[in-house]
This record gives structure tokens, sequence and C-alpha cells, in this order.
């Protein structure tokens, strides 16, 4: 069987092209189409409120609150991108030093602990309710 082919294998096989590049097209393509629901749903969010403004005479204040959105959600991606660089940064130095196999270690053998004290009077009750037979309540 060659490379590409099979059960299961969605990756487009390389037709000659030497370079990788074609491949990473066709995969951005084919996770851009599992997304066309959501892009469906924003596009006709647009179209209404386009043609309620015309209805209503208020096109000029429509665009101009879609391009001030625009603009404030470029501005909020960059700040979280800048945020979730540098998390994801400091993750994988924890990672390589083997902190992150510890920090699991460690919230594991406390797992059962921090579950006893938070929910002690769930805890408390139920064993009281099953210790009782339930001909006596």
């Amino acid at each position: 069987m060659r490379r590409g082919e099979g059960q299961g294998s969605h990756t487009p096989r390389n037709t000659g092209s030497g370079s990788g590049f074609a491949r990473k097209l066709a995969a951005m393509r084919e996770s851009c189409q599992t997304f066309a629901p959501m892009n469906v749903v924003f596009v006709l969010l647009f179209v209404i409120a386009l043609i309620a403004a015309a209805l209503k005479g208020d096109v000029k204040t429509v665009g101009q609150g879609a391009l001030d959105g625009a603009g404030s959600a470029v501005t909020l991606a960059i700040g979280l991108i800048g945020v979730m660089s540098l998390w994801l940064g400091l993750l994988k130095i924890a990672e390589r030093a083997g902190l992150v196999e510890k920090l699991s270690r460690a919230a594991l053998a406390t797992r059962a602990d921090c579950a006893r004290r938070l929910f002690h009077q769930v805890l408390v009750t139920k064993s009281e309710t099953s210790a009782t037979p339930e001909g006596d309540a």
C-alpha cells in the first residue's frame, strides 16, 4: 500500500510537486470545510443586519459599526495571541524540564483529599443515608 492510501487516510497524496506546500494547502482547505456551518451563521447574521439597516435607512451606521467591531476584534486577537504565546512558551519550558509531569502527579495525589475537604457534608450525608435501612425511613 502506498503512502496516502488506505482506510482512514485523510491526508492527500503528494502528486509530484516536490514540496509539502500542496499537502498543507489541501489540509487547510479540508479543515476549513469542517467549519462551514459556522461560516454560514456569520454570513446570515451579517446579511440580516444589512437588510434590517436598509429597511430602517441606516446602512452607513451599520457599516461603520461593523468596521469598528472588526477593529476591536483585531486588537483583542493580537493581545490574546501575545498572552497565549507567553503561556505556551512557559509551558513548553516546564514540559522540557519535567515540571509538568511532577505537577500532574502532585495534582493526582491531592485530588481525593481536596474532594474530601470540599464535599465533606455531601459525603457525610450520603454515608449516613446509605447506613440506614430503607424500611426505617
